[in-house]
């Protein structure tokens, strides 16, 4: 099988033409001489020599007319080429064209592509044969005979070319989002449009992804030439570089088979992008002075012992603006005081009035569980300790007005005030007043789609580009119980955070949505946790639409 990769035409280089042969006619000249007599005596004086009279003696020249060499009929070269019929610019039709001299006679050659023969008509040069049509990937050879009476050069009556509709699947890992690995399929440059016309609008191809085989479709790529298709390797938060590809065969085209398979290459699995560096690419500028450093690093005797009291602490030191009380958070724990990940984790999060505050995960050290205190940014800096809410903490009505906010957006009882992803208490006071009945269908769906722009806060940080989470409607239940401060699980919520932040930046191309999902039996997409129920927590992928029905669905208690 020739490399398709590499273009060659085998000719043999053309010989000195060998000398023409040459027929000359040799002139003949005639001449006639005279001839003197001698007289009988001895004595006699010799007599002059009597010049001829024209009249009696005429001597006659005939000249034989030069001939015009002839040229033996010759076949100077054979070529064979790819042309398009018509002018479609679609090079499907194999062709030959013979270069001769001397003009042999139509009936004195013949020609073949393939073993095929074709007919030739005359051209100024030679002749040109009739097209064959090209319906495979591979050789063609041109062969031409001839009849004793037409000489041939060396290597002049067979030429082989090869013809390839593209160069093979190629695959390419993509930078922001390494776990999606894209497909492209181009045009051999030589044959411009036959791959589109044979192929139209897709191409059919399966694909094996860690030995999991999918059926997939190449989708021609707009205005540019070729076709594209996309594959997930992102699996049990790996990405994987075992991926192979098959080419479905064309109608009525045969692909050669080094342009029907491929495996990936140039795959890095070491380009995974972890939960700890987009938690880390979070962080600001430091906030404080030195002495506000150093009176920190001398809390509770420089070594902190209580990180709960802590966080209330540093409350006082964060920026009073909420977007930026969470990177403070990051800053101020790891980079001023030089805690570690494993010991405090600050995440923002977003009430469904669109207010941001911090979600804090911390605990004394390696071996104990996670906690989970909020906390609110605050202009006052004596106050400030009293808008953190630490998970053991009971509320009064009494309290700071920050910390109720807090308490709030987990108590169905504070109808006023819920966080974002409590979907079940939201849409228990959807239910509750009536508000759908209340708006015409227009207004109901901007009230969802507006919400759900604070939906996103699962993960950590904002979302690269367009892309935005939704949930369907089995999740509801389950996500308002792992969030609660006091009654849910702070590991198991870490945990999700952390899955489901490295599987958004790693498998969701900008193209689509993320969606988070519940089942018994995950079939397709990534598992984020394992559930008390025995159900796993899964997120996938899906289109625009599906992501519009989750998110009017969410909300409507009827929808299970």
């Amino acid at each position: 099988m020739p490399d398709p990769h590499e273009r060659r035409r085998s000719r043999t280089e053309d010989t000195p033409r060998p000398a023409r042969r040459t027929v000359l006619a040799a002139s003949a000249t005639l001449a006639t001489a005279g001839i003197a007599g001698c007289s009988g005596d001895s004595n006699a004086e010799s007599e002059p020599t009597e010049t001829p009279n024209p009249t009696q003696t005429e001597t006659e020249t005939t000249e034989t007319p030069e001939t015009t060499p002839t040229e033996a009929p010759q076949v100077v070269a054979t070529n064979i080429e790819f042309v398009e019929e018509n002018g479609d610019e679609v090079k499907d039709l194999a062709q030959v064209n013979i270069q001769t001299s001397g003009n042999p006679q139509p009936d004195a050659v013949n020609a073949s592509i393939n073993g095929q023969q074709v007919g030739l008509t005359p051209t100024e040069d030679g002749f040109v044969s009739d097209t064959v049509p090209v319906n495979r990937e591979g050789s063609y050879t041109a062969q031409v005979e001839t009849s004793e009476q037409v000489e041939t050069e060396q290597g002049s009556l067979e030429d082989t070319a090869e013809y390839f509709l593209t160069n093979g699947p190629q695959f390419s890992q993509r930078e922001d989002t390494p776990g999606i690995i894209d497909i492209h399929l181009e045009p051999d440059q030589e044959t411009p449009g036959t791959l589109e016309r044979l192929s139209e609008n897709v191409l059919e191809a399966s694909v094996k992804v860690d030995d999991q085989e999918q059926n997939i479709q190449l989708q021609k790529t707009g205005d540019e030439p070729g076709y594209h298709a996309t594959v997930n390797a992102y699996k049990n938060s790996e990405i994987t570089e075992d991926i192979s590809i098959v080419l479905n065969q064309l109608q009525d085209f045969k692909l050669a088979e080094d342009n029907l398979t491929a495996e990936a290459t140039q795959i890095n699995p070491e380009n995974k992008i972890t939960a700890e560096q987009v938690y880390k690419n979070q962080s600001t500028e430091s906030v404080l002075t030195e002495e506000e450093i150093e009176n920190l690093e001398n809390y509770q005797n420089g070594k902190p012992t209580n990180l709960g009291q802590l966080i209330k602490e540093l409350n006082k030191h964060a920026d009073a603006t909420r977007r930026q009380l969470t990177k403070d958070y990051k800053t101020i724990t790891h980079q001023d005081l030089g805690i570690n990940t494993d010991q405090i984790k600050a995440i923002e999060r977003t009430s469904t009035s669109g207010e941001n505050y911090t979600a804090i995960f911390y605990r004394e050290n390696t071996d104990t569980n996670w906690k989970k205190a909020l906390a609110e940014a605050q202009s006052n800096k004596k106050t400030a300790p009293e808008a953190v809410l630490l998970p053991g903490e009971e509320v009064n009505p009494m309290d700071f007005e920050a910390k109720r906010i807090l308490h709030g957006l987990h108590d169905h009882d504070d109808t006023g005030n819920v966080a974002s992803i409590d979907f079940e208490q939201m849409a228990g006071i959807i239910d509750n007043s009536n508000t759908e009945e209340n708006l015409s269908e227009s207004e109901w769906e901007e009230n969802l789609e507006r919400g759900d722009k604070y939906n996103d806060s699962l993960v950590i940080g904002e979302t690269p580009g367009d892309i935005e989470i939704g949930y369907t409607p089995d999740v509801r239940g389950y996500l308002g119980d792992i969030i609660h401060p006091r009654d849910g699980d702070a590991a198991k919520e870490l945990e999700l955070i952390e899955s489901a932040t490295e599987y958004l930046h790693n498998a969701v191309p900008e193209d689509r949505y993320m969606q988070i999902d519940v089942a018994e039996t995950v079939e397709e997409g990534e598992e984020l946790i394992d559930l008390e129920d025995g159900n796993t927590m899964y997120a996938t992928t899906v289109d625009e639409e599906t992501h519009k029905e989750n998110v009017m669905e969410i909300y409507d208690l009827d929808d299970n």
